[in-house]
């Protein structure tokens, strides 16, 4: 069987930019929605946020050589794939946090992430040959492989290598990212570290927040008017041992007469 080589690069400067984009800007439109129709809870908001995740990628890859592909896995989850018609890679976004508990949880063999990793098990590399997939339980290779065809359809056959692209985030901004291509067992051939494309991004939040920085005001009043109080008090009583001085002198002079 013939082996698949590694990609040298995985997307174009942009279209990372872009996927960073459409993360971001989904917990914004999310909260527009709720506001718009006034509803009473955000019930179903984990869905929802990807919903407008999704809506903008298949904006932002509708330019050859990509195409972006509907996978259904049952009536509880769709989800968008991007395809790359030009190097038959496939690309699927999925956050950090939930494919390290996909790997963890020995229950998820079945899980999409896991079956479209299968696509990797024919990538050549130095370090990993991997002759078969399952060569201890072939009805559990059957079922995959027929899972595998009803996800990507027709292109099942042209797709050469599979790339999870994984982000993590804090405060709904995206603050890592990186494109992995992993074997069935989810362990790592190669990553891609993608966090350049959004130093940018947090380096214009900083910059926005500066905006809003508002001085102390200073504290040297405060310290002038007790060191004034201090001199006032001060002056007070050299005018006052001064008077007592002068009245001293004249009753001295007085008393000579």
């Amino acid at each position: 069987m013939k082996k698949n080589k590694l990609p040298s690069e995985l997307l174009p400067d942009e279209k990372v930019k872009l996927i960073i984009k459409a993360i971001n800007d989904s917990i914004p439109q999310y909260m527009d929605h709720v506001i718009k129709e006034k509803l009473p809870t955000q019930n179903g908001k984990y869905h929802e946020i990807w919903n407008y995740i999704f809506k903008d990628i298949k904006r932002y890859f509708d330019d050859l050589p990509y195409k972006c592909y509907k996978i259904s896995r049952g009536n509880l989850w769709e989800f968008i794939a991007i395809f790359n018609e030009e190097n038959n890679i496939l690309y699927v976004l999925m956050k950090e946090e939930t494919f390290k508990k996909i790997k963890k949880d020995k229950d998820k063999d079945y899980h999409y992430i896991k079956v479209l990793n299968t696509i990797n098990n024919n990538i050549s590399t130095e370090k990993i040959e991997q002759l078969t997939l399952f060569p201890e339980d072939k009805d559990k290779e059957s079922y995959i492989q027929d899972d595998l065809e009803r996800m990507l359809g027709d292109i099942t056959k042209k797709v050469k290598v599979c790339v999870d692209i994984l982000f993590s985030e804090k405060q709904n901004k995206v603050i890592t990212m990186s494109g992995n291509i992993f074997n069935y067992d989810l362990d790592l051939i190669k990553s891609y570290n993608l966090d350049k494309y959004i130093k940018a991004d947090i380096d214009e939040i900083a910059d926005t927040k500066d905006e809003y920085n508002v001085e102390n005001p200073p504290i040297e009043l405060i310290i002038k008017k007790s060191s004034n109080n201090s001199v006032d008090r001060k002056h007070e009583k050299e005018d006052t041992e001064d008077m007592v001085a002068s009245k001293e002198k004249q009753k001295s002079k007085l008393e000579k007469k």
